[in-house]
């Protein structure tokens, strides 16, 4: 009798743990599964990117330039034309034939640089600025910013001159120095690079807005007249006005100019060096306006 009691005790026991196994089993089923990652979870964010930087032909149909509009990076624009003239030179390995093949296509080579382009580069707003009431005019004259130097007479471009756009390169510092006698000094020094435009000097530009410094060789000034309505100039007395030089590229080159060289002394203790890359430019035309707002006020065509 006691061994009944026993068994019905363990059918009990292992029905009961069966049970919960089973039950389990089935809750377990009719969870709903978990969703595998989405291909937008493990994606990774695009990245954008920077278009390079290409020269815009200047719009001659335009009356209104945007305010405090900057011309054609005359920076950029040099190391683009540096980068392409640097693609002419024969590789140490590549034989003529090769290098030939490779350099045929000018065009493709400078692309996007094109001399049929016209280029418009915002000269240095180092010039002076005064209004003649009598000829209801600003008169117009270089200070020293629109600096141009005859080029070397033995260059390809020997018959022109070099009119300065920017400063690529500025640096200035200083170190003591002293001469024979012991008298010692501090100087300053500049470092300089300039990037310029070749104009001829036969052009009719250059011979009825330039006129030669009478004590300093190889330089020469830039002049011009705007005309402009005495109550307009009124209202214009505390602008500025800015000037573009617009032109073509008359070939994909870049001239040597003079560099400038001022020692130092002791009663001038300023060391000046500064070198200058030009390209050869065809200036078609002249355009003055406001810089604040883009207001033209005249333009000379050539």
């Amino acid at each position: 009798m006691r061994l009944r009691t026993l068994t019905v005790v363990a059918l009990f026991s292992l029905v009961s743990y069966v049970t919960p196994c089973f039950a389990s089993k089935a809750l377990a089923e009719k969870q709903p599964k978990r969703a595998a990652p989405t291909a937008a979870a493990t994606t990774k964010p695009e990245t954008k990117t920077t278009k390079p930087w290409e020269p815009t032909a200047f719009d001659e149909s335009v009356d209104r330039l945007p305010p405090r509009y900057p011309g054609l990076d005359a920076i950029k624009f040099f190391e683009m034309l540096k980068s392409k003239l640097s693609r002419l030179k024969k590789g140490e390995f590549e034989t003529s034939e090769e290098f030939f093949l490779r350099t045929e296509d000018k065009s493709a080579i400078f692309s996007p640089i094109n001399t049929a382009d016209l280029y418009a580069f915002k000269i240095t707003d180092n010039y002076s600025k005064k209004y003649d009431a009598d000829s209801q005019a600003y008169i117009l004259e270089e200070t020293g910013g629109l600096n141009c130097t005859e080029t070397y007479s033995t260059s390809k471009y020997g018959n022109a001159v070099t009119c300065r756009i920017t400063t690529a390169i500025h640096e200035n510092d200083s170190y003591e120095a002293s001469n024979a006698y012991g008298a010692s000094v501090t100087v300053r020094r500049t470092r300089s690079h300039w990037l310029s435009v070749a104009i001829n000097r036969d052009s009719s530009v250059f011979k009825e807005h330039f006129t030669k410094y009478k004590y300093l060789p190889n330089k020469h000034s830039f002049t011009d007249n705007i005309p402009v309505q005495l109550e307009k100039a009124k209202s214009l007395a505390q602008s500025k006005i800015s000037m573009l030089f617009v032109g073509r590229l008359i070939s994909p080159e870049i001239i040597e100019g003079r560099p400038l060289v001022l020692s130092a002394t002791i009663s001038s203790p300023s060391e000046i060096f500064a070198t200058e890359d030009a390209i050869p430019f065809d200036l078609k035309k002249i355009v003055y306006f406001v810089t604040e707002t883009g207001e033209i006020l005249g333009q000379r065509s050539f």
